[in-house]
C-alpha cells in the first residue's frame, strides 16, 4: 500500500502552480463577477482582469469614502444605475434636478436666406 500511495502523489511544482492558477481563476470570477472572458488571447484575459481590478478597488474605495448607503451592493446598484451622470456620490440618492426648458415661444417667419 505504500508504494502506490507514493506513486499517486504529485510531485514537483506543476501540481501546486496547477491548483494556484485554478484557485485564482477561482477568485477572479467570483469576487470581480466576470462571467465568461471576452478575449481568447493572453494578453485579452490580462487586460479584462486588469480592468475589473480597478474597477472593483474604485467600488471599494468609493464607498469606504461615503456615508450615505449602508452595503456594498446598494452601493454598487446605485453606481451602476448613475454611471453616466455627473454628481457627487453624495448626492446619488437624491434624484436629479429636473431639466427646464424654454418656455420662449419660437420665432415665426421665414428666416431662409437671412444670416443670424
Amino acid at each position: 500500500m505504500g508504494r502506490n500511495w507514493k506513486r499517486a502523489q504529485p510531485h514537483g511544482p506543476a501540481p501546486r502552480q496547477f491548483l494556484t492558477r485554478q484557485l485564482f481563476f477561482r477568485w477572479i470570477k467570483q469576487t470581480l463577477k466576470i462571467k465568461h472572458f471576452l478575449g481568447t488571447s493572453e494578453n485579452a484575459v490580462r487586460i479584462q482582469i486588469a480592468v475589473a481590478l480597478i474597477a472593483f478597488l474604485l467600488l471599494r474605495l468609493a464607498y469606504a469614502a461615503q456615508t450615505a448607503v449602508e452595503g456594498l451592493l446598494a452601493f454598487t446598484r446605485l453606481v451602476r444605475a448613475n454611471l453616466m451622470h455627473r454628481r457627487p456620490i453624495d448626492r446619488l440618492l437624491n434624484p436629479p434636478p429636473p431639466i427646464i426648458k424654454d418656455q420662449r415661444p419660437l420665432p415665426s417667419g421665414n428666416f431662409e436666406g437671412r444670416l443670424a
